[in-house]
């Protein structure tokens, strides 16, 4: 990947491996209705079980908003994360996160093309 990103002239140091995390019961309906991305960084190492029950705690905020999450990736140093979330829209994700105190890097709404 990084061989490739390099050719084509994109920065590498945005390529880590990780782990994939589904919300529980997600389909792959549900998976490709994904429409916001939310990016966080860490000082320090954080477990995957820590944002899942910071996620759990704020429930009833992400639930106001409308915001479902259904698929997070865990940097392999436990330092980075990226959240797929389904939601009217972005602002309504980075609401949901601020009013459940959840940390947010960059928010961003997004839409799935495929060939």
């Amino acid at each position: 990947m990084r061989i490739a990103l390099n050719q084509a002239g994109s920065p590498r140091r945005q390529v880590w491996a990780g782990t994939v995390h589904d919300a529980p019961g997600v389909t792959d309906d549900e998976l490709a209705r994904a429409n916001v991305l939310v990016s966080r960084r860490f000082e320090e190492p954080v477990a995957f079980e820590e944002m899942q029950a910071a996620e759990q705690a704020g429930a009833s905020c992400l639930l106001t908003h409308r915001v479902h999450r259904v698929r997070t990736y865990l940097s392999a140093d436990c330092r980075r994360m990226i959240g797929l979330y389904q939601a009217p829209d972005a602002e309504s994700v980075r609401l949901a996160l601020q009013a459940a105190s959840i940390p947010v890097e960059r928010v961003w709404a997004f839409r799935l093309f495929s060939a």
